[in-house]
């Protein structure tokens, strides 16, 4: 009986540890990505700041746009229009709960 609840705890304690040790699966963002004005409710991946005829309504895109991040986690700037690695694109990160002015032709992510 003993030996039985030795093992138990045992299994439990290193249940323990692996929550613990092991980060956890990737999830969305909890709140809203706000890019120019246009809200984006839990996001995750990656946004195109331009889209591909470099206008929005109709409207040619400005030159900078307002990135507002109101959610958990921090968003990368890409100087790269689809959040690339390739070489040294990262630009900048914008901190939970802050904003920032971003060239329209760069991109964001959310992991």
């Amino acid at each position: 009986m003993r030996s039985r609840m030795v093992t138990v705890l045992g299994a439990l304690a290193s249940a323990a540890l692996l929550m613990v040790a092991v980060p956890g699966s990737a999830q969305a963002a909890t709140g809203t990505l706000t890019i120019n004005g246009v809200d984006h409710v839990d996001p995750t991946g990656c946004f195109n700041l331009t889209p591909p005829d470099s206008s929005i309504n109709g409207e040619v895109t400005p030159d900078d746009m307002i990135v507002k991040n109101n959610t958990d986690k921090t968003v990368v700037v890409w100087d790269s229009w689809d959040c690339s690695a390739d070489g040294n694109n990262q630009d900048s990160t914008i901190a939970p709960g802050a904003e920032a002015s971003v060239h329209a032709d760069d991109s964001v992510s959310v992991e």
